[in-house]
């Protein structure tokens, strides 16, 4: 998998240079600048990007879901995924870990903020 470095800007995954690689922000950073959108670089940046979400049980694929994870809080959200779809988030964990697929649910308890970036 996709290595996670913390402050990794995510151009160069899998290049082998720690800086290149991904961090939670920069990977959705990266999967919307395919899709052609510019959203800020970090977690604290991207919580106030798009359109709240205060329903949570309306969450569309492409939603960025907050918690307050290792290096934040509940005010000020460490952590950041998107939404896939069918109760699936992607997210870059943590130092040692890769990016992967986890369910919803292990997460619910914990949202701090959803944001909406393309309202369709």
């Amino acid at each position: 998998g996709t290595p996670y470095t913390f402050g990794g800007d995510c151009t160069a995954p899998h290049s082998g240079i720690p800086a290149r690689q991904c961090d939670c922000s920069s990977l959705l950073q990266q999967a919307y600048r395919a899709a052609g959108i510019a959203i800020p670089r970090t977690t604290r940046e991207q919580v106030h990007a798009g359109t709240a979400v205060t329903d949570y049980r309306d969450l569309r694929p492409g939603d960025l879901l907050f918690i307050a994870g290792s290096r934040g809080s509940t005010a000020r959200p460490g952590h950041v995924g998107m939404y896939l779809g069918q109760g699936l988030i992607v997210q870059a964990p943590h130092s040692g870990d890769v990016v992967k697929i986890s369910r919803l649910d292990a997460w619910a308890s914990q949202l701090a903020a959803v944001r909406r970036i393309v309202d369709s």
